[in-house]
């Protein structure tokens, strides 16, 4: 995967010589949404998701003659989540222990690379994959369950990113629905590691720092 984003972002790079209008700016944004667990027999599985920040830079390069524009971006994004886990045999010394929160954190370097289309110089719309590298992650586990184990997720993946956006003068202001569909596991029970999936809606807000017409 990462020889493809590095493809990816060596294209991108060239892309300033066929392009009507370039721009380079800065952005930050908030994301919240559901994290999600597949179903693990005799467990039941639920979560609620953290609001968070992420922020970074962004590329916008408007092709010539098409009306089309390749956004590539660099973001550094924490998902974060309780993870409330109900069933038996969760703890080896306390039957009678059936409910368990775990907290769940993960750092990544997100690289989307969108495609899209502008409207009367005003509205964006757009899309295209997010490949997602695990920097960092924290599970932590209540010492009472010593029947779930700590896992490890994916060290890198990819999802789908939809949105739209409004530019004026200098500021650029988004909407977007952020999905990844296998980040891993980061829990493990005796009979099995359940798949977590993130959805997220985020609202971004970016600065142009300089543009070419």
């Amino acid at each position: 995967m990462k020889k493809i984003v590095l493809s990816l972002l060596l294209g991108v790079g060239m892309l300033p010589a066929f392009a009507q209008e370039f721009e380079m700016g800065v952005k930050l944004g908030v994301h919240t949404g559901r994290t999600s667990l597949d179903a693990i027999q005799n467990y039941s599985l639920n979560s609620d998701s953290e609001a968070k920040l992420h922020g970074g830079i962004y590329a916008n390069l408007k092709l010539k003659g098409l009306g089309w524009f390749i956004q590539p971006e660099a973001l550094i994004t924490t998902r974060a989540a309780d993870l409330k886990v109900s069933g038996a045999n969760l703890s080896s010394t306390n039957p009678s222990l059936t409910d368990v929160t775990v907290h769940h954190s993960a750092l990544y370097a997100d690289v989307p690379v969108l495609v899209g289309m502008k409207f009367i110089k005003l509205i964006r719309v757009y899309g295209g994959p997010n490949f997602q590298f695990l920097l960092n992650q924290d599970t932590h586990i209540p010492s009472t369950a010593d029947q779930i184990k700590a896992m490890d997720l994916k060290k890198n993946t990819t999802g789908v990113i939809l949105g739209a956006g409004l530019d004026f003068w200098k500021i650029r202001a988004d909407v977007r629905w952020n999905y990844a569909p296998s980040l891993g596991a980061n829990i493990q029970f005796n009979n099995g590691q359940p798949e977590l999936k993130s959805s997220m809606i985020s609202i971004q807000v970016a600065y142009q720092l300089f543009g070419i017409l």
